[in-house]
């Protein structure tokens, strides 16, 4: 009887996924998927290379506002007009 137990328990430990390993996974993907979208956006000059330096420029020139580590747009009006630009 406590051999089927461990057993059965032992066959639910191997099925139940390592938070941690699944965590390290999902944050590589994640990762590679951030800078796979950076390379292509910068390939096809759709992005700066230097995207901090870019946002610090907006920043002073006032279209930019930064807000903790993000960034908004200072009047609607302007972030709309950009976003209907066509690429």
């Amino acid at each position: 009887m406590r051999r089927k137990k461990r057993e059965s328990m032992q066959a639910t430990l191997n099925s139940t996924p390592d938070p941690r390993r699944s965590s390290c996974a999902t944050w590589g993907a994640v990762l590679i998927q951030h800078y796979s979208l950076r390379f292509v956006l910068t390939r096809n000059e759709l992005l700066p290379q230097r995207l901090i330096p870019f946002l610090e420029y907006a920043v002073d020139l006032i279209f930019l506002r930064r807000v903790g580590g993000s960034y908004i747009f200072v009047h609607r009006l302007l972030m709309e007009h950009f976003a209907e630009m066509e690429v």
